[in-house]
């Protein structure tokens, strides 16, 4: 159900383990927007 968008508890995330720089975060940000059909 990769499709579908769920809210997960502050308290059920672990440890930061990286980072990612401003331009990776961007594309993530609009491969999700494609994918989710709103762009």
């Amino acid at each position: 159900m990769i499709d579908k968008i769920v809210t997960v508890p502050h308290d059920a995330i672990g440890a930061r383990i990286g980072s990612l720089d401003h331009e990776v975060m961007a594309r993530v940000d609009r491969s999700l927007a494609v994918f989710l059909g709103i762009v």
